[in-house]
């Protein structure tokens, strides 16, 4: 059953929603619009070059995010391709009283059925899927996500190593990120940062012996035998 949580004035005027389920507002309460264009738009749809543009969204919510984009992908003459994640949808009459719009195309994203591609308007086909995104599987590869979840603190199950590996996966290596060790734990580290500099490794440490020895090479740098094993290939054609 959709819920009907209370809908709270943010400082940039426009509404968000406060769940019932997390007791925490669906949006910043400095700015509900100015957040979501900030984070979600213009630090993440105008980023990717993409077209059409495969977003997946972790919580439907609203329907803000999906209506911004909407509104941006019409701007700059792309197709969208939106899968949103939502365990709690928010009732379509709760999400009309929030005034972002009464563009038919917004209350289109909230009639649109569950679990199915639809194409609420030309150009944006938008796929709902009511599930728990820690047990959701996925066949797409995305260019964006919009990582809406809670805070940490109010769903922690949601900020995991284990779920962001997965949508690290799930983006086949778009996300300007490689996965690193930090101190015993997983984390995501910035590709610019990655080669800012050159790397260098202590040949003596335990470390590049665990690499030479997985990868069957400590002849190589261990035994100077093996260039005696080299084929010779003086007596070549040469075919310059």
């Amino acid at each position: 059953m959709p819920l009907s949580p209370d809908i709270e004035i943010t400082g940039d005027g426009s509404a968000t929603l406060r769940s019932v389920v997390h007791g925490d507002t669906y949006h910043s309460l400095r700015g509900a619009v100015g957040e979501a264009r900030h984070v979600f738009i213009e630090s993440g749809f105008l980023q990717s070059g993409a077209n059409p543009v495969k977003v997946l969204e972790m919580g439907f919510g609203t329907g803000l995010n999906a209506w911004l984009t909407l509104l941006e992908a019409g701007k700059t003459g792309r197709a969208v391709e939106y899968t949103a994640v939502e365990l709690h949808p928010v009732a379509q009459e709760i999400a009309a009283k929030l005034g972002y719009t009464d563009d038919p195309r917004f209350a289109a994203l909230h009639s649109a059925p569950w679990g199915e591609w639809t194409e609420t308007s030309e150009g944006f086909r938008l796929r709902k899927l009511r599930s728990d995104f820690a047990k959701t599987k996925f066949s797409t590869i995305f260019d964006v996500v919009y990582w809406d979840a809670f805070a940490p603190d109010t769903q922690p199950e949601l900020w995991t190593e284990e779920i962001f590996a997965r949508v690290h996966a799930a983006m086949a290596g778009k996300t300007d990120l490689v996965v690193g060790s930090f101190r015993g734990a997983f984390v995501l580290v910035p590709l610019c940062y990655v080669v800012s500099e050159r790397k260098k490794i202590d040949t003596e440490s335990a470390l590049w012996h665990a690499v030479v020895g997985a990868t069957r090479q400590n002849d190589y740098f261990y035994d100077n035998s093996f260039e005696k094993e080299l084929p010779d290939h003086s007596a070549v054609e040469d075919w310059g």
